[in-house]
């Protein structure tokens, strides 16, 4: 079979395909990874005329906004709101009666606004051009090139290092704002 014939993306990242050979692309910064950092570090290159691609095997949507701190601040707020609660006579507030918590109106909270922070990521990724986007997971071949899932090798000038942080803290009055 004839190989097919070169394809640029956007940013003229080169991409040859033949037939059961993996797919190479040339570029100047490969981003592995779209979380905060990673598209963070990818519009800071496309920004600076570089071209770039992005690189993620997981879902998007960053793992704060989706599992991590995000959810888990907003459980804390509602611990907190029924705390604040119990102690409002000193201030001339008396809340008469029992407080009550319904676990299931907290839980849908937390399951709404996780969905919107992560729809803030999700739609910032849809907005990178799909060319520049590719699924799955990157390992290292050398310092510059990267083999993704077996199918794909990316040569780029650079792979910026993007170390995992865990979400900032924030005051608890922050997180009850």
């Amino acid at each position: 079979m004839p190989s097919s014939p070169l394809i640029e993306s956007r940013f003229d990242a080169i991409k040859t395909e033949e037939p059961y050979a993996m797919t190479t692309i040339q570029t100047d910064v490969a981003v592995i990874g779209a979380g905060t950092a990673g598209l963070a570090a990818y519009r800071a290159a496309i920004a600076a005329g570089k071209r770039a691609v992005i690189i993620e095997g997981g879902p998007y949507g960053t793992t704060c906004a989706r599992v991590g701190c995000m959810p888990s601040k907003l459980l804390i707020a509602a611990a907190e709101a029924a705390h604040e609660l119990r102690h409002t006579a000193p201030f001339g507030v008396h809340v008469d009666g029992q407080i009550r918590i319904d676990g299931r109106e907290v839980m849908a909270r937390v399951r709404s606004e996780r969905d919107r922070f992560v729809g803030f990521v999700v739609r910032g990724v849809e907005n990178i051009p799909e060319a520049d986007r590719i699924r799955g997971y990157a390992r290292f071949i050398d310092n510059t090139t990267l083999e993704v899932d077996g199918q794909t090798t990316v040569r780029a000038s650079r792979v910026p290092p993007v170390p995992r942080r865990r979400c900032r803290r924030r005051s608890r009055r922050s997180a009850t704002a």
